[in-house]
């Protein structure tokens, strides 16, 4: 499939299933295989995640996209993740998952999916998913996820799942 053309979103804001996003935006180039994007998606407000690079998904695939982002709290994603799919009328049991903790993102990722160049970090502080339903959690979760050159380090990590720590 080749795309010709840009699309560009502007303070726009959607309800979904009476869930009001903050107002996010988008400017796309699309040129045949090749994809330029600045999208900045809000889950909420003061919570956005900012996807900035290039993709081309032809015959030389690659992509060299930077995610930043500010605290973004697990209960406003699953929030988010609940009105998506109410919206859609799918079917699922998310009204039963409690969700705490946030993560940050301050990443750059290139690649052409053979070899992969990264600098950065993800980090999850204090996360949380739990269905009381079923008994099932995982919980304090931690996670420093820090990207450097093409290795990714795992640090200071560690979750609990039913208050058993996870090895």
């Amino acid at each position: 499939v080749l795309l010709k053309g840009f699309l560009n979103i502007e303070n726009t804001t959607l309800n979904l299933a009476g869930y009001q996003l903050p107002k996010w935006s988008s400017k796309t180039k699309f040129h045949g295989t090749k994809i330029d994007t600045d999208t900045n998606i809000f889950v909420a407000e003061n919570q956005n995640l900012n996807i900035k690079g290039k993709l081309n998904y032809g015959k030389k695939p690659f992509a060299d996209l930077d995610l930043i982002s500010n605290t973004i709290y697990f209960n406003d994603l699953l929030t988010l993740s609940k009105a998506i799919l109410n919206s859609l009328h799918i079917n699922n049991n998310l009204a039963q998952i409690n969700a705490n903790g946030y993560f940050l993102s301050n990443a750059h990722f290139k690649t052409n999916f053979k070899k992969v160049k990264s600098k950065g970090a993800i980090v999850v502080r204090n996360g949380k998913l739990e269905n009381p339903v079923t008994g099932l959690a995982f919980d304090k979760i931690n996670a420093n996820l820090i990207f450097l050159k093409d290795t990714m380090k795992i640090v200071d990590t560690h979750a609990y799942i039913n208050n058993n720590l996870a090895t």
